[in-house]
């Protein structure tokens, strides 16, 4: 599983997109299964965009990504974190409704992260992967290996992979997570007076990550599309082509704006396997798990 995003640059399989089926995890919601790379001229244009493990098997989300715990807590990983199972968090609730005395408060709730991503004896009990880490980092290097050793394959034009030519994906701007909260924040009674205070509410938390960027360029076109989806009451979605290095949005269309396409970072990532680069993602799985 870890090594469709060594080939693949998978993201977006955390504990809701991972199914244990008996010994079999099933990933769900492929929509992000392929994913290109960002032009580096643009990444640097916005202060948090990837960290430094981008280029190895924690984007995927299915093991723990330490070094993004403060947006993407440990527990919510693919395979589960069995250090953290559940957080403690505040939702917004209403009290005393129909009367004067109705108000919004901050209610403590907990938030569970083990569902029906991590296996279970008949007996209940959970079984998490660092119950079989040398079990697991050995299956990892198996297919690693297998993998290298048909690398000529692979890049044949005959090569199955290439089944994903000029598919339409889903490619992630930003986490889903920071609309859905843009949105339920921005339905409150103070924030409702309009529809142009209302669109300005949206322009103002969208724009912040957009200081950076000058007014003159295109890039503008993607806050354009988050605010036009925004309104609708959706999340912003973006669809590309997976041969293209081109980003479509609702107001145009960004030439060039990745670096690499889907099928051509497929290629390049298959070229790039090697035992040096198996050892460092080896690595990276273990102290992912013993962290």
């Amino acid at each position: 599983m870890h090594f469709i995003r060594l080939v693949l640059n998978s993201t977006d399989f955390h504990f809701e997109n991972v199914i244990a089926n008996i010994s079999t995890p099933i990933l769900i919601d492929h929509e992000t299964i392929i994913q290109p790379i960002i032009s580096n001229r643009i990444k640097k244009l916005f202060r948090v965009f990837n960290s430094d493990k981008d280029e190895t098997v924690l984007k995927s989300f299915l093991l723990a990504n330490h070094n993004l715990k403060n947006l993407f807590p440990p527990g919510m990983c693919g395979l589960g974190y069995s250090k953290q199972t559940s957080k403690n968090s505040y939702k917004r609730t209403g009290i005393n409704r129909f009367s004067k005395d109705w108000k919004m408060i901050n209610r403590p709730i907990v938030i569970e992260f083990i569902d029906k991503n991590v296996p279970e004896l008949l007996n209940g009990e959970k079984i998490f992967v660092d119950d079989y880490l040398i079990e697991f980092v050995k299956g990892f290097e198996d297919c690693y290996r297998l993998i290298m050793s048909n690398k000529s394959t692979l890049l044949s034009c005959t090569s199955p992979l290439y089944n994903f030519k000029d598919t339409h994906v889903r490619y992630i701007w930003r986490d889903t997570s920071i609309y859905s909260k843009i949105l339920k924040h921005i339905y409150s009674p103070k924030d409702l007076i309009s529809s142009d205070h209302y669109e300005q509410k949206i322009r103002n938390y969208l724009s912040i990550s957009f200081k950076n960027v000058p007014k003159c360029s295109n890039l503008w076109l993607i806050f354009e599309h988050e605010v036009t989806q925004l309104l609708r009451g959706d999340i912003p979605y973006f669809e590309i082509n997976s041969s293209s290095k081109d980003l479509v949005t609702e107001h145009g269309t960004i030439k060039d704006f990745f670096e690499l396409s889907c099928i051509e970072v497929v290629e390049r990532n298959i070229k790039k396997l090697s035992i040096r680069d198996l050892e460092y993602q080896k690595k990276l799985i273990i102290e992912s798990i013993q962290s």
